[in-house]
């Protein structure tokens, strides 16, 4: 910064090519590190617009009332479950394992609540093939993480729940 107010103010200075040289390195450096700050902050934003808590939270509060509260469920649960499909697929594969992160936190499908996969079992018994294909869809993207297995196969702490594991390879083999 003194030697640019030299210049300004008309002062010869010495090696006045090698400072302009090295004012552009350090500008290119500068632009590139704004550059990457920039890019970062953009997916960082973009990711948590696609699926905040919030959303993810009204996805959960929809699939449990609509197993509740209706006669015959199948199609607002399907919905839901299809909505939230669409938001994974929807976020960039780097980001992923971070949507997986916050089904479990949100406790997607109750079984760290409860202890147990009896909601998660109820809407695989549900006879409805759009709706054990919008599970499974779910189910899949929840175990392509180490916590998403563990998640879903936790609800008897002692030994892995094989119930829900030969419940969809039943399902999967029609």
């Amino acid at each position: 910064m003194k030697h640019l107010e030299e210049l300004k103010n008309g002062a010869q200075t010495k090696n006045l090519a090698e400072a302009i040289d090295n004012y552009k390195i350090q500008l290119g450096k500068y632009h590139k590190i704004l550059l990457l700050e920039l890019k970062h902050d953009h997916e960082s934003k973009s990711t948590s617009l696609l699926v905040s808590e919030k959303i993810l939270r009204d996805h959960k509060n929809k699939l449990v009332s609509a197993k509740d509260d209706e006669a015959q469920p199948e199609a607002s649960i399907t919905e839901v479950l299809l909505s939230l499909r669409v938001n994974a697929l929807q976020i960039p594969p780097e980001h992923r394992r971070n949507f997986v992160s916050q089904l479990i936190k949100i406790d997607i499908f109750n079984i760290e609540s409860t202890k147990s996969c009896d909601f998660v079992m109820s809407l695989l018994n549900m006879d409805s093939h759009e709706l054990k294909h919008a599970i499974s869809a779910l189910i899949s993207v929840i175990v392509s993480t180490a916590e998403g297995i563990k998640y879903l196969t936790q609800a008897d702490s002692k030994q892995p729940n094989k119930i829900l594991i030969e419940k969809l390879i039943a399902i999967l083999k029609d």
